[in-house]
């Protein structure tokens, strides 16, 4: 979840995507990229011109959306895994924090 929302924060911002490690990476890594995915998230959207265009490679070739789409659309995804984290986590008898989505923008 950490490198999806990596991934388009840094289409959004016109930078090189961030590569997605062959291995698990340690959750110091994920900490780390966490901690820089908010702040460039905050910055870069205060900024950012909603109705802007943005172009961008992805697995099925390239495709062009507003920022409020993908904005949009990295928000609802990331909404729909916390869920399922929160459900794998009840399972395994544990309380998994708040999974509601007014939450991510309480960042």
């Amino acid at each position: 979840m950490v490198w999806a929302e990596a991934t388009w924060l840094e289409r959004l911002l016109g930078c090189a995507v961030v590569q997605t490690p062959a291995s698990p990476a340690p959750l110091e890594v994920l900490h780390e990229l966490w901690q820089q995915v908010a702040a460039k998230r905050k910055s870069g959207l205060e900024a950012a011109d909603p109705d802007a265009r943005i172009t961008y490679a992805y697995s099925g070739g390239t495709a062009t959306n507003t920022v409020a789409e993908i904005v949009l659309h990295f928000t609802s995804h990331a909404h729909f895994h916390r869920g399922q984290l929160a459900s794998q986590m009840r399972l395994l008898g544990l309380q998994p924090p708040s999974a509601h989505l007014i939450g991510f923008f309480r960042l």
